[in-house]
């Protein structure tokens, strides 16, 4: 049986509580277990892959670099360093947390490390029931292999700049031209097919979004191509400054890529920067953005409901 700690959400530990592996279903919504995630770069600039066993959950998909649950009583470095020896054998003080990342839907809070080794490369050590072999590959190779677990590997990404394929800008009236023309082409397509036709119309409605005094308006790039759009507001509220998205898309093309995963949690990361608390959208029920807002950890607020009065 593997015990481990349980955490709120800022990896405050709640004293006397502890969880038991395997009945994360029955967790309660604010209570969370602890994963450590280490990437493993060498001195030489290739990264550490793992293969994981098949008998696995996404078994003989690779892995960069290791990772796992916390034990009860350890630390994240104590559990990173625990991790990284059993399912790799590296035996290492070089490793920097670079991030965390809340995950309501498993009740996990992620532990992000990064480690930089010298050691002989041919001296990986495979762990029995975890892991069946292990490659070195470079960068390139790292951002192209569709055989990677994706989910941890987009976590670290969040983090490690050499690593990021996009980045994120704040933009506004200057780019309304390039704005205009990824909203149209992702709006007006399959689930929404929203008639934007009337271009005077259109350029109004860019206007209020991204010209006003609390406009708060930030572009996904993919080199210098816009692929990511967010329009919004500052709203200043009882219960703190928030951000009210008003239009989030991410180019039909980059859908299911993990680049809107990565442009929402980049656009946490830069509104509390400038000390917002929170983020407040609103999306159909009954669309794909429901289902992904919902695995980002937006909650539904309970008894809200919005009206509409067509006169």
């Amino acid at each position: 049986m593997e015990i481990w700690d349980a955490y709120d959400k800022d990896l405050n530990k709640i004293e006397g509580k502890t969880l038991i592996r395997g009945e994360e279903a029955s967790f309660p919504n604010d209570v969370y277990h602890l994963v450590c995630d280490i990437l493993v770069k060498h001195k030489d600039g290739t990264y550490l892959l793992m293969q994981r066993d098949p008998r696995k959950a996404y078994g003989s998909l690779w892995e960069a670099s290791a990772g796992g649950s916390a034990l009860k009583g350890e630390s994240p470095l104590e559990a990173a360093k625990r991790e990284l020896k059993e399912e790799t054998g590296i035996i290492s003080d070089e490793l920097t947390e670079v991030g965390r990342q809340v995950s309501t839907e498993t009740h996990s809070i992620y532990a992000e490390f990064f480690c930089e080794t010298d050691c002989d490369k041919d001296s990986i050590i495979l762990q029995e029931g975890e892991t069946v072999a292990y490659q070195w590959v470079d960068r390139d190779e790292l951002l192209s292999r569709e055989d990677l677990l994706k989910h941890s590997f987009q976590r670290m990404q969040l983090f490690i700049k050499e690593l990021q394929i996009y980045t994120l800008r704040r933009i506004g009236l200057p780019e309304k031209e390039e704005i205009k023309d990824l909203f149209v082409r992702v709006f007006t397509k399959d689930p929404w097919y929203d008639d934007w036709s009337d271009e005077e119309q259109l350029d109004m409605y860019i206007n209020d979004l991204i010209g006003q005094q609390y406009s708060l308006t930030y572009g996904l790039y993919e080199g210098d191509e816009m692929i990511g759009l967010s329009m919004g507001h500052i709203k200043h509220w009882f219960s703190g400054t928030e951000y009210y998205i008003d239009e989030l898309c991410i180019r039909t093309d980059k859908q299911g890529t993990g680049a809107g995963t990565f442009f929402v949690r980049q656009i946490e990361r830069a509104i509390k920067e400038i000390g917002l608390t929170q983020i407040f959208l609103q999306t159909d029920a009954d669309a794909p953005a429901y289902r992904f807002y919902k695995k980002l950890g937006f909650t539904e607020l309970e008894g809200h409901v919005s009206f509409a009065k067509k006169l």
